[in-house]
């Protein structure tokens, strides 16, 4: 089976694929890449139904409630490159369906963004020493990758880095990176509360979720912390909405935020590859649209479409 998942990755990775997909139904199988451009099916062979219990190993996914949807996250080495996954599991009685990301992260970059002055905007979180920093973003467009790469910039930069994740995505060696386990009672709130006593400078959140992890996010950049986190909104705006509707108010949103960005990725022929952009709004911008309700005029938004 190790062969054959290094097989499959080789491919969704030559194909740029986001994720791998395998649906078994009655004892047949189904594999998908999701590309940029489509979703491709995949011709399967009869050894491949052993491909879902032991990515589930891999993953470290418990093998004793396989009715129970559930996460989790390895690492595969492809030769000298090391690829990160995070895989998702949903069975009924009759299917299974799992889904693996491939998080193809670029921890070694300098940059961000291929574009220059967003790359000036990422930045300015170099020097910030307090304040929240969010990436924001529909599923799939690359907020993880982001969140990391930002992460390995600080931590190059001597800051002293913890992470909290569920599940930890991306292996670092230069972060101090705690998983969520409930069973073990160690919520995002109770990590949190136990990182703080351990003189953070940078503080990530691996997703701002529901209403207490928000509250946590605010309530550690207030004692003076930089904290990072991702949350899902389809624009800057939205993410100011997702906060409001988890609890947070104006008073402590505008307090706390120093630097909001929202993404997608985009097709170029140019360089047959997928490319973030960004659209970022900083704190002169943040100022402004707690004083007028409203973006500022120069205000760059992301494009229609750029291909």
């Amino acid at each position: 089976m190790e062969e054959r998942l290094e097989e499959l990755l080789r491919l969704a990775l030559q194909q740029q694929a986001s994720d791998l997909h395998l649906f078994l139904k009655a004892e047949e199988l189904t594999l998908e890449l999701r590309t940029p451009q489509r979703l491709i099916k995949l011709e399967t062979m009869a050894e491949d139904r052993k491909l879902i219990p032991y990515i589930k190993y891999l993953a470290h996914i418990d093998l004793g409630n396989p009715l129970l949807p559930q996460s989790g996250s390895c690492s595969v080495f492809l030769g000298a490159q090391e690829v990160f996954l995070r895989v998702a599991v949903l069975s009924s009685t009759f299917s299974e369906s799992l889904v693996i990301r491939v998080l193809n992260a670029r921890l070694t970059n300098e940059r961000i963004s291929y574009v220059d002055w967003q790359n000036q905007q990422f930045a300015k979180v170099l020097a910030m020493d307090y304040g929240l920093v969010l990436f924001s973003g529909p599923t799939g467009s690359g907020k993880t990758t982001s969140l990391y790469t930002l992460l390995n910039l600080l931590a190059k930069c001597g800051k002293k880095v913890f992470t909290i994740e569920d599940p930890i995505e991306i292996y670092f060696s230069e972060l101090t990176q705690i998983q969520v386990n409930l069973k073990k009672e160690l919520s995002y709130e109770a990590g949190i509360k136990q990182l703080l006593r351990h003189d953070p400078d940078v503080i990530a959140i691996g997703e701002i979720r529901d209403s207490a992890e928000a509250a946590m996010a605010i309530r550690a950049a207030l004692t003076g912390h930089l904290v990072l986190s991702s949350i899902h909104a389809k624009d800057i705006l939205g993410v100011f909405g997702r906060l409001r509707d988890l609890g947070i108010r104006d008073l402590d949103l505008f307090d706390t935020l120093r630097l909001v960005s929202n993404q997608r990725l985009y097709w170029f022929d140019k360089w047959e590859r997928r490319i973030a952009l960004y659209e970022i709004l900083d704190e002169d911008g943040i100022r402004y649209l707690e004083k007028n309700q409203r973006l500022p005029a120069d205000f760059q938004a992301l494009p229609k479409d750029l291909r």
